[in-house]
């Protein structure tokens, strides 16, 4: 066999093994879409925020009154998610929108690779690595901000950096896109940081104007929402992004080698043969790692930080895969197959620990389900504090629960919760996995009457 048809075939190999990769991620996701209660902590507080809006709640504010709700997020996501219609469970439209972003992501790639390379093939393949990237298989179908985040940011990008006509509506399309997403979530600058700096070599009034164009809808958004919220919109922001771990940009910087070192080398391996740091991809990803190494420092951070690098990454996947020379060709074959081979063993193993923790914890579920039953055949209204497990159960009726505060914030879950027992706002207040009765002021001085006689 020639060396030329031998590498044809690793590279066959290689996609097959890729493929086979995305449908196990996909059949777990799929599988994940379908279960009525959380697969993932944040889940419940997203779904009780999507709830609030359904109920025509504004989910911010600053702890003093009902609803007071733990929100670092902006509004679009939840509101979208409240305002599509759907019976299925709490969870469904959260988690079917971020497969949907997934897949307008990879779609993205794909006609970037094709106005790049002139090949749709190259563009799948680097959609099919994303796949690979932990931060994208663990995080990307949850009913969470972060996959239509990125989504949102990595659209703006590939819109406004490969309009090569300067169309206009193209440009307007993008900056939208990219004032979104920071709307989303207000960490989400990476994108337009990287499209002024890739177009200012050669497009300096065009860099200027995204800039611009970006900083007035971004920081307008802010101002209105800041108003609307009368200044809870910030205070809610900085609540889940306080700088505490200054040492956890180390560790978030170096995640990408520890879980995917053959395709990192690939990168490094291009980077040092053709210094192409000023290329658009390059730019953006190193963009993205310094906002995931500066946000890190907050203690919530994990490998969703990570999410929009592993986009960046894959869409300069695309062009290393039509840049290098046959022999070089060879070199990233053979490192693309160790990744391929490496991420079927990672992404099982991750997987089912997580399918084993979900089909465990979905036996508590099932019991807070039974006990919120029996709290609610007399229409009680009632308010649910440290307890996750009973929210969830809760929201599996259609209700809401009006206190989902931070654990820091505990003493004010509290004081809020006996505040609205004692005034009649609500019935009963429950505490805890346990869901024990919380006693009102009154019952309280009752109890310590009766023990002292």
């Amino acid at each position: 066999m020639k060396t030329e048809e031998r590498r044809e075939l690793l590279w066959r190999f290689v996609i097959g093994l890729l493929v086979l990769h995305a449908t196990g991620v996909f059949a777990v996701w799929l599988w994940a879409l379908s279960r009525p209660h959380m697969v993932d902590p944040i889940e419940v507080r997203v779904a009780n925020i999507v709830a609030l809006w359904r109920e025509g709640y504004l989910p911010y504010n600053f702890a003093d009154r009902l609803p007071a709700v733990w929100n670092p997020y902006g509004p679009v996501y939840e509101w979208l998610c409240a305002f599509i219609p759907s019976s299925v469970h709490p969870y469904w439209n959260g988690r079917l929108l971020s497969i949907a972003s997934l897949i307008l992501t990879a779609l993205a790639i794909v006609v970037w690779s094709r106005r790049l390379t002139g090949k749709f093939s190259l563009g799948i393949v680097a959609s099919l690595l994303l796949l690979t990237a932990k931060p994208i298989f663990a995080f990307g179908h949850l009913c969470r901000v972060d996959m239509f985040g990125v989504m949102l940011s990595a659209l703006g990008f590939v819109l406004i950096v490969s309009n090569r006509n300067r169309s206009k509506i193209a440009t307007m399309i993008g900056v939208l896109s990219m004032i979104l997403a920071f709307h989303v979530k207000v960490t989400f600058v990476a994108a337009p940081v990287a499209c002024c700096l890739a177009l200012w070599r050669e497009e300096k009034f065009r860099a200027i104007g995204v800039g611009l164009a970006w900083l007035v809808g971004a920081l307008g958004g802010l101002i209105a929402l800041q108003w609307w919220t009368e200044g809870a919109y910030l205070f809610q922001a900085q609540l889940a992004n306080l700088p505490a771990l200054w040492t956890k940009p180390i560790d978030m910087l170096t995640r990408p080698i520890t879980s995917s070192l053959f395709w990192m080398l690939v990168l490094i391996l291009y980077w040092r043969s053709n210094k192409a740091l000023h290329i658009p991809e390059s730019i953006y990803c190193f963009c993205n790692l310094a906002v995931a190494g500066i946000t890190s420092t907050n203690p919530g951070s994990s490998w969703n930080y990570l999410m929009e690098f592993y986009v960046a990454a894959s869409l300069l996947t695309a062009r290393i895969l039509s840049s290098f020379q046959q022999k070089a060709r060879a070199s990233i074959i053979a490192l693309l197959l160790c990744h391929s081979i490496f991420s079927l063993l990672h992404t099982t193993y991750f997987m089912a620990k997580n399918v084993r923790k979900v089909v465990k914890y979905s036996q508590a579920y099932k019991q807070a389900q039974y006990q919120i039953v029996s709290l609610m055949s007399s229409n009680q209204r009632i308010l649910l504090i440290k307890s996750l497990t009973g929210m969830d159960a809760l929201m599996s009726f259609g209700k809401v629960n009006l206190i989902d505060l931070p654990k820091e914030l505990t003493p004010k879950s509290e004081e809020l919760a006996r505040g609205a027992l004692q005034i009649g706002e609500i019935d009963a207040v429950f505490v805890g996995d346990e869901l024990t009765p919380m006693q009102s002021t009154k019952e309280r001085q009752k109890l310590k009457i009766l023990k002292a006689n």
